[in-house]
């Protein structure tokens, strides 16, 4: 019962200045999500910011933050839920512009990116804390500052990069049982040299749960990524090649070097050149490298 909703990220151009192959300028890039489960009336919503982040020499330079919203309902004895598209990809169907101050959910993130290019991980930070952020955006922005800060802080260096993409893919479930609603969200940030062959690959799953207990939903979520919890998401002593969810997720990336996206997409979990390495379920973080493709921009 597994409903996929894939969502590509708009085609942005990075507006500094240096960084491409043959330049002095560092560059880095980074990703992190932050995700929760607000339970009231008998609705669970489930809400992930994600955030894709480029920086040259220690300042933004391309940064995408976008933030699903998933809703569960007690429908009977079981659970229905529906997925839903991100509110940046909803844009007007958001439906926020007739009573925001500063328009359409998606114009206001827009201006909060816009912003943020050329500046410090400091600067951001005042940025969100102070009054500034105030001209571009009434939305609430407490959780922006969180994911944007962690992804500034994930970041890696990257050299030779002809071009960057973030993509994501969004799912929801409410498993077997049709009692226990969960949403995640994919997410996938690469870098790719002139002949397209990926440089640099970031990955991970954020995901978040409930379940219906005694005629309620109760939330069950850790509010961290797989990533994050590492030995904590306890899929070690289950998996047939005895490696945690962050240890295969750590060589899949690693495996993704060198090739282009097509050849990524072609990959099989236990087989090839993953065969003893992962084993664990790839085609949603794959679709989202594919959606991270379609959304390069160049590294200028």
């Amino acid at each position: 019962m597994k409903k996929i909703l894939v969502v590509l990220m708009a085609s942005l151009v990075l507006v500094a200045c240096g960084g491409g192959a043959g330049s002095s300028a560092k560059l880095e890039m980074g990703t992190a999500s932050t995700q929760m489960v607000n339970v009231k009336d008998d609705v669970a919503t489930f809400e992930t910011v994600i955030v894709g982040v480029t920086l040259r020499d220690g300042k933004v330079d391309y940064i995408q933050i976008d933030e699903s919203q998933q809703k569960a309902s007690i429908d009977g004895e079981k659970v229905a839920m529906e997925t839903i598209k991100t509110k940046k990809e909803l844009g007007t169907d958001y439906n926020m512009a007739n009573f925001a101050e500063k328009g359409e959910w998606d114009v206001q993130v827009k201006a909060i990116e816009a912003d943020l290019v050329g500046k410090t991980k400091d600067e951001v930070a005042a940025y969100f804390a102070g009054d500034d952020v105030k001209s571009s955006a009434t939305i609430i922005v407490d959780h922006f500052a969180a994911t944007v800060a962690k992804a500034i802080d994930n970041a890696v260096e990257v050299k030779g990069a002809a071009k960057v993409g973030f993509g994501y893919v969004v799912s929801t479930s409410i498993g077997k049982t049709e009692d226990a609603p969960q949403s995640v969200v994919d997410y996938a940030m690469i870098a790719v040299d002139a002949d397209g062959k990926i440089i640099v690959a970031l990955t991970d799953n954020a995901q978040e749960k409930a379940k219906l207990t005694d005629g309620a939903l109760v939330a069950t979520n850790i509010g961290k990524s797989k990533g994050e919890l590492k030995e904590g998401y306890a899929m070690k002593d289950a998996s047939p090649i005895g490696k945690e969810w962050n240890e295969q997720n750590d060589a899949f990336m690693a495996a993704v070097v060198g090739k282009t996206v097509a050849e990524v997409s072609a990959f099989k979990a236990g087989e090839g050149d993953i065969a003893t390495s992962v084993t664990i379920i790839i085609d949603s973080v794959q679709a989202a490298i594919v959606n991270a493709e379609k959304a390069l921009v160049d590294v200028k």
